[in-house]
C-alpha cells in the first residue's frame, strides 16, 4: 500500500488488488458509503479509471459537470 498526502490533509492509499490497484479515500457519499475508485490494468500495460457504478451518477446528482 502507497500512501500520499490528500486534500484537506486527509489520507489516499493506492492498494493494489487482483484487477489493478483500489484509490482508497476517506470521502463518502451522503448515505455513508465510500466513494470507490479502481485503476484496472490492461493487458497491453495500461490502466483504466473505474469507479463502482454508482460515483459518477451520484456525482453527476450533486450538480458536478463531468465534460
Amino acid at each position: 500500500m502507497r500512501t500520499f498526502a490528500g486534500h484537506f490533509c486527509d489520507v489516499i492509499a493506492l492498494i493494489e488488488v487482483p484487477i489493478g490497484y483500489v484509490l482508497h479515500r476517506p470521502f463518502k457519499r451522503p448515505d455513508g458509503d465510500a466513494i470507490a475508485v479502481y485503476l484496472r490494468k490492461a493487458d497491453s500495460g495500461t490502466y483504466r479509471l473505474e469507479d463502482d457504478g454508482q460515483t459518477m451518477g451520484t456525482l453527476e446528482v450533486a450538480g458536478l459537470d463531468l465534460d
